[in-house]
């Protein structure tokens, strides 16, 4: 799916239309996001997603995080990510306990990892080893100073019987 009509490209759609009719309600199994969530409305967003999704259906997203330049330089991304931005939509965590209840869906994170540049120095001293085991440390003092390309994460499709 593009929003172009490139080669192999199956569906050309403009995921900034909403509801996403190309789709029935719970019809794919997995939604492949990559690099695609800042450009859209992230409640509307999530909201079809949730929709598209087959009960326990898995949404792979990878998304800018908030303190690498493109993150910012690119004019037609419209939201940011941080390390706790798809906890709001998770009730098993702090930020979901507190927030959930804005959001008309429930997804819970099943993994979620910082991913870096292969750069030699960041190798070295094993940023991306301690941003992952130490998300909170690395956001609050060295996100600026070593920032991350972007936050893959993993999320299933909760139901009423998972909450």
């Amino acid at each position: 799916m593009d929003l172009a009509a490139l080669p192999h490209v199956e569906i050309v759609y403009d995921l900034r239309d909403y509801p996403w009719t190309c789709f029935e309600d719970e019809s794919v199994d997995e939604v492949y996001g990559s690099h695609v969530l800042e450009h859209l409305d992230f409640r509307k967003s999530m909201s079809e997603i949730y929709r598209i999704l087959k009960p326990k259906g898995f949404f792979y997203a990878v998304v800018p995080y908030y303190t690498k330049s493109t993150a910012f330089s690119n004019p037609c991304h419209i939201h940011f990510f941080t390390w706790k931005t798809f906890d709001h939509i998770d009730p098993s965590t702090e930020y979901g306990a507190a927030f959930c209840q804005e959001f008309p869906f429930r997804f819970k994170i099943v993994a979620k990892r910082f991913e870096f540049d292969s750069n030699r120095v960041f190798r070295l001293i094993r940023v991306g080893q301690f941003a992952n085991a130490r998300p909170a440390i690395y956001e609050k003092y060295l996100a600026y100073t070593f920032p991350a390309n972007s936050i893959k994460v993993i999320l299933r499709k909760m139901d009423s019987g998972d909450i």
